[in-house]
């Protein structure tokens, strides 16, 4: 395991002394980033990403204060902060919110998160082997759903029968088999 530190010296340091100081801690993260991954950094991509999550933020902000002037409580917005925290840097994250802050007709936003959600599981399966998606969960329900990843992904998707119980059977046979993990799944699946 890898542990990198950034040290943030205090304000006694003087401000020209501590930018310095992190500026070149930052660039010597940057090498040691791409000697682990044989990857350069795109400092085009860099800014981008970097301008998408101020987008991204920018927007959350006009959520947040719509949502107050409707008097809607703060607590209704836990589940829609998980993307600022997960794709901040992802445009599509700064587009979900400013359609929040538009009050876009539901269905519209939960289609955006919807895409969303698969856009990002395509970039993990882009990792493994090609080959068809077996679809599980309670989106499986939704009538058109398998068409829709399907154009999301990129490829084949086919449904589990009792697609939206998939996941409480595999927690069920990890619990029956005495395996540890199997209270972590029913967490999830809870």
């Amino acid at each position: 395991m890898l542990l990198i530190v950034l040290d943030y010296p205090g304000e006694s340091f003087g401000r020209e002394q501590a930018y310095a100081y992190v500026t070149e801690q930052q660039r010597d993260l940057i090498t040691r980033l791409e000697e682990l991954s044989g990857k350069r950094l795109d400092p085009t991509l860099l800014e981008q990403m970097i301008e998408n999550s101020r987008e991204s933020v920018a927007a959350w902000e006009k959520v947040v204060e719509g949502a107050f002037s409707h008097g809607i409580p703060p607590t209704v917005l836990f589940d829609d902060i998980s993307f600022l925290i997960t794709s901040r840097c992802r445009r599509e994250t700064a587009e979900l919110y400013e359609m929040m802050a538009e009050d876009i007709p539901p269905g519209e936003i939960l289609r955006a998160v919807i895409w969303q959600i698969l856009v990002q599981a395509g970039a993990l399966l882009g990792k493994v082997k090609d080959g068809p998606v077996l679809l599980s969960g309670g989106l499986t329900q939704i009538q058109g759903f398998r068409e829709y990843a399907q154009l999301a992904l990129g490829r084949e998707c086919r449904m589990a029968e009792h697609g939206n119980y998939l996941s409480a059977v595999g927690c069920a046979l990890l619990a029956g088999a005495g395996n540890d993990k199997s209270m972590n799944c029913f967490v999830f699946c809870a």
